[in-house]
C-alpha cells in the first residue's frame, strides 16, 4: 500500500507493506480464529439483576454459603416470595415481632443543627468518613473507631438491637420505617416546626463489627408525601408521583405525628447468630441536608451548613429565625407502634434448609402456611422434639417427645416467618423447616 503527505511543500511518499490475509498484523502475534461474540436474546433475559450481599469472614461455618449471590428477576422490588414481616421497636432498646402492649414511654435524644451525626457508609455517592480523607461507599463497620464516636456512639443517636438471629435471614425490596414521635425546638412550647428523622440498619456480627445495611430518611414537612409512596405502589412507576400534589406542611411543637416512609432498595442476608440493630437520629451529614429545626414556608427552601451562622426569613410570617436545637422524642406503645417493616425472602436461596442435605431425617411441615394447627411430620420412626422459633432466634414453643408426627397449635403466635427445628434425642441430629403463620 502506498501512502502519501506533504510537509514543507514537498510531497512525501511512504510505502506500507500489508501482511497477507489470516496473518498478523503485529511482529510477535501469531493469527488465529477469534470466535465470533455470542448475541444476548434481550428478549427473554431477566430485567434485573442485583448483588445479595451475605456475611463474610464471620467465624459462623453454617454461613459460609448463605448470601453473597447475583439475583436475577423480570421487575424490583421481586412480587414473588416476600413476607413483610414488622420488627416493632422498645423504650428499652429492644427489637422484636411483638408490638408494644403497654404504653412504654419515649425515648428521647437531642438533635443540633451545629453538631449533626456524621455520615459513615451507605451506598449511591461517595462520602468523606469521619476523621479521615478517605472516601467510601457500602459496608463502613460503624463500631470501630474513629466512626463509632462520630456517627453511632454519640448524643443524637438512639439504638435498638434484636435477639441473635438463629438462621439466615434475606431481605430484598424496601425496608419502610414507621416512627410516632415528636419535636420540642429549644425556646418553643407551642407554634410550628420542622424537623427531619433518619433511620440506619446495621448488621452486628458475632465477633463485634456493626456493618452498614441501608438507610432511609424522612423530612416532617414531606411527611404525607412520604407515606403516599409507602401505601401507593403505583406512584413508583414511570414517576407519575412528580406530579403528586400532597402538600407540604410544616408540624406542631409537641405534638405526635406518624411518619412512614421507604429505606433505600436493599438485597442483604443477615447470617446465623447475627444480630439486626436500628439507629435513629435526625441527621447524617453529609448525606442528607442538616434541618434547622424551623418552620418553612410554602415554596421555600433554607439550604445552610452545619455551624454557619446563618438564619433566615423563609418562615410561614416572615420572622426571621436562627436553627434552634430539638429535643426528639420517639413513641414505644400499642397505639404508637413504632416498627421496621423488613421485605424478607422467603425462595430457595435463602438456603435456610441446608442441614437437610446433612441427616437421614426428613421432615414435612404442614399445612404451610398454617393458622391454626400444624402437624410435623418424620420420615422415620424415632424419639424426637420440635422447637419453633422466629427469625431473631427467640423460641416461641416447645413440644414434648415424639415419635413420628406432633401436631402444635400456633393459634397464638403473630403471623410472620418461623423456623420449626426437629431434634434427634439419640443422636442430638436436628432438621430446620420454614413455617409461615398468617392471619
Amino acid at each position: 500500500m502506498v501512502g502519501s503527505d506533504t510537509i514543507n511543500g514537498n510531497i512525501v511518499t511512504d510505502t506500507i507493506s500489508v501482511p497477507p490475509t489470516g496473518q498478523s498484523q503485529l511482529s510477535g502475534l501469531d493469527p488465529g480464529h477469534i470466535d465470533p461474540i455470542p448475541a444476548k436474546n434481550y428478549a427473554t433475559a431477566p430485567n434485573v439483576k442485583f448483588y445479595v450481599v451475605g456475611p463474610v469472614n464471620d467465624g459462623v461455618s453454617e454461613n459460609s454459603t448463605v448470601g453473597n449471590y447475583w439475583f436475577s428477576a423480570n421487575t424490583f422490588p421481586i412480587t414473588t416470595d416476600i413476607s413483610k414481616q414488622k420488627m416493632y421497636l422498645h423504650n428499652n432498646g429492644g427489637l422484636d415481632f411483638s408490638a408494644p402492649s403497654t404504653d412504654e414511654g419515649f425515648k428521647i435524644y437531642v438533635h443540633d443543627p451545629d453538631n449533626p451525626v456524621l455520615t459513615a457508609g451507605g451506598g449511591n455517592m461517595l462520602e468523606q468518613i469521619p476523621n479521615s480523607n478517605e472516601d467510601t461507599e457500602g459496608q463502613v463497620d460503624v463500631a470501630s473507631l474513629p466512626y463509632a464516636a462520630y456517627t453511632m456512639n454519640r448524643p443524637g443517636v438512639v439504638g435498638f438491637t434484636s435477639d441473635l438471629i438463629q438462621d439466615s435471614l434475606s431481605i430484598i425490596g424496601f425496608p419502610v420505617a414507621t416512627l410516632y414521635a415528636k419535636s420540642n425546638p429549644s425556646g418553643a412550647s407551642s407554634g410550628l416546626t420542622d424537623t427531619d428523622f433518619m433511620v440506619r440498619i446495621l448488621d452486628v456480627y458475632p465477633d463485634g463489627r456493626e456493618l452498614f445495611v441501608v438507610e432511609g430518611a424522612v423530612n416532617a414537612r414531606a411527611r404525607l408525601y412520604a407515606k403516599n409512596i409507602v401505601e401507593n405502589p403505583a406512584m413508583d412507576e414511570d414517576y407519575p408521583f412528580a406530579n403528586d400534589l400532597t402538600p407540604f406542611t410544616n408540624i406542631n411543637v409537641n405534638e405526635v405525628y406518624e411518619y412512614k416512609f421507604k429505606c433505600f432498595p436493599i438485597g442483604y442476608t443477615f447470617g446465623k447468630n447475627h444480630k439486626i440493630k436500628i439507629l435513629i437520629s435526625s441527621s447524617n451529614f453529609t448525606r442528607f441536608q442538616v434541618n434547622p429545626n424551623i418552620p418553612i414556608a410554602e415554596g421555600e427552601f433554607f439550604r445552610r451548613k452545619p455551624g454557619d451562622g446563618q438564619g433566615t426569613n423563609k418562615t410561614p410570617d416572615g420572622t426571621f429565625m436562627m436553627p434552634r436545637v430539638a429535643v426528639q422524642r420517639i413513641a414505644f406503645s400499642s397505639q404508637y407502634p413504632t416498627n421496621i417493616e423488613l421485605p424478607v425472602y422467603q425462595g430457595t436461596i435463602l438456603n435456610t434448609d441446608q442441614n437437610n442435605h446433612h441427616t437421614a431425617m426428613d421432615v414435612l411441615v404442614y399445612p404451610n402456611p398454617a393458622s391454626n394447627m400444624v402437624t410435623i411430620y418424620l420420615s422415620k420412626n424415632g424419639e424426637y422434639k420440635a422447637n419453633l422459633f422466629d427469625i431473631t432466634g427467640k423460641r416461641m414453643l416447645q413440644s414434648k417427645s415424639f415419635n413420628e408426627m406432633i401436631k402444635i397449635n400456633v393459634e397464638e403466635i403473630p403471623a410472620g416467618l418461623y423456623f420449626v427445628e426437629v431434634i434427634d434425642n439419640k443422636t442430638t441430629e436436628k432438621i430446620i423447616s420454614k413455617l409461615i403463620i398468617t392471619k
